[in-house]
């Protein structure tokens, strides 16, 4: 299967944003570390299908969990309006 070059850049990017070594990268997404180095630094797009739906479902993860964060504070602020308008 092929990597599209915006799923490198996502994984990237969300490896950049918690700031993650590339052993942690490899630990939390089960693929191996010297597959990542080889899809990060030698353009290697061509993968296995479990590396891609690993890579795919961490992404996944990655971004609900900050979907649900996001959820939160929204329902969070909303409440908090409510209360200020009971005052």
């Amino acid at each position: 299967m092929q990597l599209t070059e915006k799923q490198v850049l996502a994984i990237k990017r969300k490896r950049g944003e918690l700031d993650l070594t590339m052993n942690a990268l490899a630990e939390m997404t089960g693929v191996n570390k010297w597959t990542l180095i080889d899809i990060f630094k030698h353009h290697h797009r061509n993968v296995n299908s479990i590396t891609f739906k690993k890579l795919n479902d961490w992404l996944i993860d990655e971004y609900t969990k900050d979907q649900f964060k996001l959820d939160e504070l929204v329902e969070k602020s909303e409440e908090k309006d409510e209360h200020k308008k009971k005052i």
